[in-house]
């Protein structure tokens, strides 16, 4: 099984004719969301692609989107979701501002919910893990327990 650590973000995407400059109103040409964190990416495309894959971070239970249909949303992608804890705080957002003429983009975080700690269940899946992907946002005392079960 392969197993990513890190965070679930939710991602809004504004598409616009120029980057903005100070001081101005634009009016996007198109915009979208996403779940993204580079842990939850890879996460989900790696589902698609037929192996066991589980996702090891943490969701706000304050999120403007439901837990469960967060859930079922990484369910129906065959992602395994024992590993999502929820904490009291918001879903870390990012929004992303892309410029259609070249394809360049801006990302503004508000930071949100953040896996803080290991409960048995995610040691458990660490423990069974094949390959385990680290994204770089968790806090030391959790790479360095998982890089422990990783040994």
């Amino acid at each position: 099984m392969i197993v990513t650590v890190g965070l679930c973000t939710r991602d809004e995407f504004l598409i616009l004719d120029e980057y903005p400059s100070e001081d101005h109103k634009y009016i996007a040409i198109d915009g979208y969301s996403s779940y993204g964190g580079s842990a939850t990416n890879i996460a989900l495309i790696l589902s698609q692609l037929g192996p066991k894959v589980s996702l090891i971070t943490s969701i706000g239970k304050n999120s403007t989107q439901k837990q469960n249909e967060i859930l079922e949303s990484f369910s129906q992608k065959k992602l395994i979701t024992h590993g999502i804890s929820s904490i009291d705080d918001e879903i870390f957002k990012t929004v992303i501002l892309i410029n259609s003429q070249n394809s360049s983009r801006t990302a503004i975080a508000i930071e949100g919910a953040r896996l803080e700690e290991l409960n048995q269940q995610q040691r458990t899946l660490l423990d069974k893990a094949s390959i385990i992907y680290l994204d770089g946002s968790n806090r030391v005392p959790i790479d360095q327990e998982i890089f422990n079960i990783a040994k």
